[in-house]
């Protein structure tokens, strides 16, 4: 959308096009148990995040792969209950 899209619908609208409809954006990729999950290895290892990789992988049954970058990715959406 461009700008003056965007204005042309905050005039209209006002301050209600500021909120993200839930049917915008990209499907997220983990549930919130499973972004609980993420985050309680992540505290719990947070000085070795190698260890916290590797208990979210087995928490969630995926898979990750460390890009050039050096960001987590997952390597695949297969899952041991089936297909997210």
């Amino acid at each position: 959308m461009s700008v003056d899209g965007w204005v042309m619908l905050f005039e209209k609208l006002g301050l209600s096009v500021l909120y993200t409809k839930h049917s915008r954006g990209r499907k997220a990729i983990l549930s919130n148990v499973d972004l609980g999950i993420a985050r309680y290895a992540v505290v719990e290892e947070r000085q070795r995040l190698s260890q916290a990789k590797l208990l979210i992988e087995q928490g969630l049954g995926i898979q990750f792969k460390v890009n050039e970058r050096g960001q987590l990715r997952a390597g695949g959406y297969k899952r041991a209950m089936g297909v997210f």
